[in-house]
């Protein structure tokens, strides 16, 4: 191998290959820098002492290193990964049970909500405290819930007579106005199909008077007396509409002190009886949430 420069950018490296059987080779290579001839000159002696490096470069060139095609995986920084801290050991004193959060009592707001109240008004027979059967025209304003109510009542009995048997002519006439309480449950609220139907009970207690006005002679009179009883009943009320019932009811009013009604001298007209009993249909408005 000889090495020739022949500039400061041109070198020359000839090299000469002794082959078996007394022949020779010899080659020429030229560069830039003397390195640069020198390291093909290692190659060339390289493939000449081993061809089968000549094919592993080729191969190494056509197939492309994965390692530095593929791209890197991207790697948290070390300070975004680390393992959980180990929980702390505690002691059963340390331990402080949850509680769950306090609501606050609305219990009577939700009460209140439900509260109804009921305005009506019902017609119906009345007979057996005053002389044969009257009508009873009553009112009623009432506050309830789902299960009860309690009503204010008041009520007016058209008048009616009673004659003497002597003489015929001469008589009284008879009216009455009574107030009343009455509280109990109500049973139900069944539905079918169009609307609901109820059943309230209730116990009771009315406070009124009774009026007798004499007639038939000059020296007639008007006489009053108190009128009072406990009273229980029942009723049916069908609701068709949440603010409308159709009442159907019931009830009697024991009257525990009997009155007795004189005209004149010709002796007695009329002693009220122990029991009025009274039928009655009504509407009521209702007002409020079921």
């Amino acid at each position: 191998m000889r090495v020739v420069q022949k500039n400061a950018e041109h070198w020359q490296l000839g090299l000469t290959f002794d082959i078996d059987g007394g022949a020779s080779a010899s080659r020429s290579l030229e560069g830039r820098s003397c390195s640069e001839v020198t390291d093909a000159a290692a190659w060339v002696v390289a493939i000449a002492i081993d061809p089968s490096v000549a094919e592993r470069m080729l191969s190494d060139d056509a197939e492309p290193d994965s390692e530095l095609d593929a791209e890197p995986e991207a790697q948290a920084p070390e300070d975004l990964v680390s393992e959980p801290p180990e929980p702390a050991e505690t002691s059963p004193s340390d331990v402080v049970p949850e509680t769950a959060p306090v609501e606050p009592i609305t219990t009577s707001t939700r009460t209140t909500s439900r509260l109804r109240v009921f305005v009506g008004a019902e017609l119906g027979p009345d007979g057996g405290a005053l002389p044969s059967v009257g009508a009873l025209v009553r009112g009623r304003v009432g506050l309830g819930g789902p299960a009860w109510r309690v009503d204010l009542t008041g009520a007016v009995r058209t008048p009616t007579r009673r004659n003497m048997d002597q003489p015929e002519f001469v008589g009284a006439r008879f009216d009455l106005w009574l107030v009343g309480l009455h509280a109990g449950p109500v049973l139900g609220a069944w539905s079918i199909g169009v609307g609901t139907l109820e059943l309230p009970l209730w116990l009771g207690f009315e406070v009124g008077q009774v009026t007798a006005r004499a007639f038939g002679f000059d020296d007639a009179r008007t006489v009053a007396r108190p009128f009072f009883g406990p009273t229980a009943g029942a009723a049916l009320a069908w609701a068709p509409h949440p603010r409308v019932a159709i009442r159907l009811g019931a009830d009697l009013l024991v009257v525990p002190w009997r009155q007795e009604f004189f005209v004149g001298g010709l002796g007695r007209v009329h002693r009220t009886g122990w029991v009025s009993a009274r039928g009655t249909l009504g509407v009521e408005l209702r007002f409020g949430r079921r």
